[in-house]
């Protein structure tokens, strides 16, 4: 997809995401559209047991909190977690 901008310049669907993101500091997404994309991610991961943990975002940054089994169930939640667009750090209060 092609968006005209002023001046007769085009630019893709994807530049123009990048465009307004940039402008809006890297940040896409409000804090609780971020914190339902980690927690879709956390879903999709067959690891992690997505009931236990919630998930809180703020500016990007996000914290999950819960019970996890294991130190690898953990570490795949924190890396789940990095790999959602607009995630600028990740605190696991895991335990």
């Amino acid at each position: 997809m092609v968006v005209a901008r002023q001046g007769g310049a085009h630019e893709t669907l994807a530049e123009a995401l990048l465009a307004v993101a940039w402008a809006e500091g890297g940040r896409m997404s409000s804090n609780d559209d971020l914190a339902t994309s980690v927690s879709e991610e956390l879903f999709w991961n067959p690891v992690v047991d997505d009931a236990s943990i919630a998930v809180f975002a703020d500016d990007g940054r996000i914290t999950l909190r819960g019970t996890v089994g294991s130190l690898r169930e953990k570490r795949e939640a924190e890396k789940a977690a990095q790999r959602v667009f607009g995630v600028v750090s990740v605190e696991s209060r895991c335990r």
